[in-house]
């Protein structure tokens, strides 16, 4: 007599959880970095869990590509810094693991970095009171706006924005040049979406 094959189990194959819920937010933006926090409950009940972070650039775009991974702590909590961005780019964002037999995926979190802190190419003055500002064009950029700090030492001083020009020049005929005080200027970049790059 033959021993009959045993029919080989086929694991079984996760499905989308519908009792697990996962929450991505974003925590900081600036022109270098993103920082995402996301956390997961299923019924209250939390634990370490490897979660593997998504995404994609521009557009309409399906976050495809993983950027990395976060294991969670004893909450259900974790951060995400993605040090590996570019200026001026719209990113979605999203996180998904596999917990016993249910893949947790977070919604979708869409992110605009910043455009580039424009780098002044000469400053000159002259004579009647006058300075002139040049700084290189900023990609994305619909406007500058240029401020003025008046003092010796501005590290703690006040900054006044005085223009906002389009172009990349700017001309200051009110510096208040009496008594040897110091001038101390630093422009930032609009993209017209409500985000300024550094200083």
């Amino acid at each position: 007599t033959r021993t009959p094959t045993p029919t080989p189990t086929r694991a079984p194959t996760p499905t989308i959880s519908t009792g697990v819920w996962v929450t991505l937010r974003l925590e900081e933006r600036s022109s270098t970095l993103t920082t995402l926090k996301f956390w997961w409950t299923e019924e209250h009940a939390y634990g370490l869990v490897k979660f593997d972070v998504y995404r994609c650039e521009g557009l309409f775009c399906i976050p495809n590509a993983i950027v990395g991974s976060v294991i969670t702590d004893a909450y259900g909590n974790g951060t995400f810094i993605d040090n590996n961005i570019r200026n001026n780019v719209t990113y979605f964002y999203q996180v998904k693991a596999r917990i016993g037999q249910l893949i947790a995926r977070s919604n979708i979190e869409q992110v605009n970095t910043p455009p580039k802190a424009p780098v002044f190419t000469s400053v000159t003055t002259s004579c009647p009171a006058k300075v002139t500002l040049d700084w290189g064009s900023v990609p994305g950029a619909v406007r500058y706006d240029v401020f003025r700090c008046d003092g010796i030492d501005c590290r703690y001083g006040q900054y006044f924005k005085i223009s906002s020009p389009t172009n990349t020049i700017f001309v200051d005929n009110d510096p208040d040049m009496e008594g040897n005080i110091e001038n101390t200027y630093y422009v930032q970049a609009y993209n017209g979406f409500e985000l300024w790059s550094d200083k």
